[in-house]
């Protein structure tokens, strides 16, 4: 199975009826959605049924909140579980007259005064006449690459996954569940950063000239952040936690993989560029936003207690900037500010660590280890 089909059906994009869903992938015991099959069950029941008797004790009672669960649910129940714990972490404030939002972790979880959360991740957006007059320019130069990048383009509208897939060696079956957890993620990121665009409401290229003329359809929804970059920023830093420790088995202290994967990152970021749909600052908040929630997640799955940095963007500062992620990765994680990217408020990340995300994590973190060790973790988590 495609890796975008797998993702798609793990994110309940083919519907919300329970396990239904499933009924299309033959074998395996899943029923059909058909009244002839329900006929043939209900006729085939009649059949073998025989006298009723009456069951001698009641199944175990496993209590609430058991790790063990987690395994006999379906892929797609525990994704809204899983979105569930993902997303009661996150709040949401704005500063409207200055243009400024930001992702906020609940009361206790940082430095903020007076029981307020801490505002973990702050954006603030350019004026649009800085859009016309420094970052338009950007837009139109790099339509000459519409003919080139045409395919991946097109490509990554609905899919950024498979990009990474070549990076990461993922497979439908040998690392299942770090798709299921990407998609969980991913989830919980859209949400997040649809609720900033919202607040935000920037244009988007096309809204200042009309001869951007993008190459695909413009979206319906605020330029900034970037969906696409925030989206693929995150991907890029789980996988690459993932692999370290195969990456220090194969490079030792050459971060090859990470370099591949934060590059595909900004190849995806900027093909909207190229596409006409986004401005490079769009890209570079998108980038912060995206890194800054890898690291809250990662913390969460990990199950332990962490401090974990915010930072505030500046769109204002940001000026006629092309989509700078290189200094934007060194930055991030050297803790050195620039002059649009400033530290916001540290995070305490309280963690459970026998929680729905930590059960996940560490069966994806099994995925990547050799043959021996991915059947210990999951023996002795079965």
């Amino acid at each position: 199975m495609p890796i975008f089909s797998t993702l798609s059906r793990l994110n309940g994009d083919n519907g919300d009826n329970g396990d239904n869903g499933d009924g299309r992938f033959a074998g395996g015991g899943r029923r059909l959605l058909s009244p002839y099959t329900s006929g043939a069950l209900i006729s085939s029941r009649d059949g073998i049924v025989g006298p009723w008797v009456d069951p001698a004790r009641a199944p175990p009672d496993c209590g609430t909140e058991q790790e063990q669960a987690m395994a006999r649910w379906s892929p797609r129940v525990r994704g809204h579980v899983l979105h569930f714990d993902l997303m009661a972490g996150l709040g949401f404030g704005a500063r409207a007259r200055a243009g400024s939002v930001w992702i906020e972790l609940p009361s206790g979880s940082g430095k903020g005064d007076g029981g307020q959360g801490a505002q973990f991740v702050v954006l603030s957006r350019p004026p649009n006449e800085d859009l016309l007059g420094k970052q338009l320019q950007h837009v139109r130069n790099y339509a000459d690459l519409r003919r080139d990048r045409a395919a991946e383009i097109l490509s990554q509208t609905s899919d950024i996954i498979s990009f990474s897939a070549g990076i990461g060696l993922l497979h439908p079956q040998r690392t299942r569940y770090t798709l299921e957890l990407l998609a969980a993620l991913l989830r919980a990121t859209v949400a997040a950063e649809m609720r900033l665009k919202h607040a935000l409401a920037c244009p988007r290229p096309d809204e200042f000239s009309a001869q951007v003329n993008p190459m695909i359809q413009t979206p319906g929804h605020g330029s900034l952040p970037s969906g696409h970059a925030t989206e693929s920023f995150l991907v890029a830093h789980v996988l690459s936690a993932l692999l370290r420790a195969r990456e220090r088995a194969v490079y030792g202290s050459n971060r090859v993989w990470r370099t591949q994967l934060m590059r595909q990152a900004a190849r995806i970021a900027t093909n909207r560029v190229i596409a006409g749909v986004h401005f490079p600052v769009d890209s570079a908040a998108g980038q912060i936003l995206g890194t800054c929630l890898a690291g809250y997640f990662l913390r969460r799955c990990e199950g332990r207690r962490a401090t974990v940095q915010g930072w505030a963007f500046d769109g204002r500062a940001y000026g006629e900037r092309d989509f700078a992620w290189c200094e934007i990765d060194t930055a991030l994680h050297s803790k050195d500010s620039l002059p649009y990217l400033e530290k916001a408020e540290s995070v305490r990340v309280r963690a459970d660590a026998h929680g729905p995300l930590p059960w996940l994590w560490q069966r994806a973190r099994a995925e990547w280890r050799d043959c021996n060790d991915a059947a210990a973790v999951e023996e002795s988590t079965a």
